[in-house]
């Protein structure tokens, strides 16, 4: 009896052109979407291919390999639904072994059911860092190789960056940081995270009103960029503090900011909460330091400069 493959995300056929080396085509299935199925058949006609997940749920692989979607934006908002979580799902609930690649985003979030459940199954052998320049992804986003084997028992091969490696016996509560093997798991209880804030004023929706309340709209290179508008929360309105992007690149806050004291803030900015400006200037001091740097590089794994990352900080004013 052949030994049965399931390919997630292969729209230039590549991987199923290697599997075809060893596999039946007969024994390969491909999950791709539909303007894709073409190029996959060219390759044999025998090959499986489908779109809807759904088809699968009644079949069984001995393997399940891919390079998955990751998440699907329906708008401008930061939030997404997360894809390449459920097609790990999906490969766990109908394969021996699931190995793909997903982000690592998912292994640093205390809230994530996702990990929560993968990590307290004990049948994860290996989680592999995966490096973006040297496997070409985009590089705002931390990947890595996970692999499920429902006949594993034991330790966790972890393949941290930096070529470290740790055995880890891994459980509901674990937290993964493969960019910062050494990295404290437990966030801080006298951390940043309570001085977090966001804006709730869409900036589609201030209206430039000259009588208007001040808001800080964006952090940019050279300066905070400062509109007036009439309506909307005013989140931060006369608090000091520090504002930055709630978006930046990866490993990095961004543009830090002494906030305006009187200035509320848009969607698309976040401050940390002070009593005083010279406080602030402290927050201002520690964020632009070498250890501030070094410590955002560490803990920041994802493009959001979220209330969970500042968790991991400890606050420089206790």
């Amino acid at each position: 009896m052949n030994n049965t493959l399931l390919i997630i995300g292969d729209p230039a056929g590549n991987h199923t052109l290697a599997a075809l080396r060893k596999y039946p085509a007969e024994s390969i299935t491909v999950w791709e979407s539909p303007s894709n199925h073409y190029t996959l058949k060219q390759l044999s006609d025998k090959i499986n291919v489908v779109s809807d997940l759904d088809t699968l749920s009644d079949m069984h692989f001995d393997v399940v390999i891919g390079n998955p979607p990751y998440s699907e934006t329906s708008s401008e908002s930061t939030n997404n639904k997360s894809l390449d979580s459920v097609f790990f799902d999906v490969g766990v609930k109908i394969s021996d072994i699931t190995k793909m690649i997903i982000r690592a985003k998912h292994f640093t979030d205390p809230r994530s059911t996702f990990r929560r459940n993968l990590f307290q199954s004990g049948k994860v052998s290996k989680i592999s860092y995966l490096d973006s320049k040297e496997f070409k992804i985009y590089q705002e986003i931390i990947t890595c190789i996970v692999t499920y084997d429902v006949n594993h028992n034991g330790p966790t091969v972890v393949e941290y960056a930096g070529d470290v490696v740790k055995e880890e016996y891994l459980n509901k509560d674990s937290l993964v940081f493969l960019t910062s093997p050494h990295k404290k798991e437990i966030p801080y209880e006298d951390s940043l995270a309570v001085r977090w804030v966001r804006g709730k004023i869409a900036r589609n929706t201030i209206d430039h009103n000259p009588d208007g309340f001040s808001v800080i709209e964006a952090s940019g290179k050279k300066e905070a960029i400062i509109s007036k508008t009439s309506t909307g929360e005013q989140v931060g309105h006369n608090q000091y503090g520090i504002v930055m992007n709630v978006v930046n690149h990866l490993g990095k806050t961004g543009p830090v900011r002494i906030k305006q004291y009187d200035a509320c803030l848009s969607t698309g900015m976040l401050a940390l909460i002070t009593d005083t400006e010279e406080e602030a200037k402290v927050l201002y001091d520690f964020f632009y330091s070498e250890d501030g740097k070094n410590l955002i590089k560490s803990i920041k794994t994802s493009t959001v400069n979220s209330r969970q990352m500042f968790s991991y900080i400890q606050d420089p004013l206790k």
